[in-house]
């Protein structure tokens, strides 16, 4: 009885301790994109914004799914969170390898933090690096947004314009400022110079020492040619976005 209790507590430890790795998992590669380090290091990242800012930072990689990329993230998330879907706060990064679309959901404080200006930034980061083909940055990219966004939350600020534009501003400021000084120093130099000027050519003639000949130049003819500027017209986008049927926001698109 004795080593029949031992057995069944070595068992339970045994699947416990397997399962760890499996839920602690938040970068889950399906259609093998990443090397075993690359896979180490990016779960680590997210171990961190999660140890950091109780924020749960997921990349999910398929290839071919068969339904709207929108149902798919929620679904994962809903079977993800079950225990507590009301309160996570979560942002999943859904990417359809092999159809090249991709799909960024969020719940809790992502859905308030990543809009207007951050929502940009984001979507243009990982649709850079994905056209590349270079999964790993593309998603190294989502955490390192993810973590300064979070940074700026935690101090009751957010990526605006004027966060994401704060050097060029201040460079224009400096600009500016050095404009308006350099007027009104001119305009002082100016008013201190109490010589004045003639106001007609004559008074700096020497008599008699400038004389001038007319000459005439006759065209026979001119001719004018016109040509037509041929107009093209591109266009590109980095996807859509909204809410799901669940109410979560998300933006997604192709790459």
């Amino acid at each position: 009885m004795k080593t029949n209790y031992k057995l069944f507590l070595f068992a339970f430890l045994f699947l416990f301790s397997a399962s760890l790795p499996l839920f602690a998992q938040r970068v889950i590669d399906n259609a093998n994109r990443f090397n075993s380090d690359q896979l180490q290091q990016l779960n680590a990242r997210a171990a961190q914004i999660f140890d950091t800012f109780g924020f749960e930072a997921i990349i999910l990689i398929e290839n071919n799914i068969e339904q709207s990329l929108p149902v798919y993230a929620d679904t994962f998330l809903d079977d993800r969170f079950s225990y507590d879907i009301v309160n996570v706060h979560a942002s999943l990064f859904l990417i359809d390898w092999e159809n090249r679309d991709y799909w960024i959901a969020d719940s809790g404080k992502g859905s308030k933090i990543l809009r207007n200006n951050a929502e940009s930034k984001m979507v243009a980061d990982v649709v850079k690096f994905l056209r590349g083909n270079n999964t790993y940055q593309a998603s190294m990219i989502f955490f390192d947004n993810w973590e300064k966004f979070l940074e700026l939350e935690a101090k009751g600020r957010n990526y605006n314009f004027f966060y994401q534009w704060n050097i060029p501003i201040l460079i224009v400021g400096w600009l500016f400022a050095f404009a308006i000084g350099w007027l009104v120093v001119s305009n002082w130099k100016k008013l201190m110079n109490t010589a004045l000027g003639q106001t007609h050519a004559a008074g700096y003639i020497i008599p008699g020492s400038l004389n001038f000949t007319a000459k005439n130049d006759s065209y026979l003819y001119s001719k004018t040619t016109k040509t037509r500027r041929q107009k093209s017209s591109s266009s590109s986008s980095l996807g859509g976005g909204g809410r799901s049927s669940s109410g979560r926001s998300g933006r997604g698109g192709r790459f």
